[in-house]
């Protein structure tokens, strides 16, 4: 409702998704795409259900002790995650941190 009355020109969102299952999420991605033109979404996430709205994609990975922030022009989450690693909820084995992508709509 806040975002109807008063829009703000940007929003930066942070899981916001982490308690959705996967219809919801893109039901929100949905939702931001198309009720809400005149405005930008930064939405980070570790689920696919937002990827597919996005209109730009960015992912981050944790490479010998350095973050690494790549565009990717493909917007399906598993061309995210096609070296083998796949994005979790929680820590891998041996400290991994899970994979994280940014979503601009």
């Amino acid at each position: 409702a806040l975002l109807q009355f008063k829009p703000a020109p940007m929003y930066i969102l942070d899981e916001i998704d982490a308690a959705l299952d996967l219809s919801h999420t893109q039901h929100i991605g949905h939702l931001f795409r198309t009720r809400f033109k005149g405005s930008q979404f930064i939405v980070v996430s570790l689920k696919e259900g937002l990827f597919t709205n996005a209109n730009v994609l960015f992912r981050t990975r944790f490479r010998d002790g350095t973050s690494i922030v790549e565009r990717t022009a493909d917007r399906s989450g598993s061309s995210l995650y096609a070296s083998g690693e796949h994005a979790n909820e929680h820590e891998g084995a041996g400290g991994r941190r899970p994979r994280r992508a940014v979503a601009v709509v």
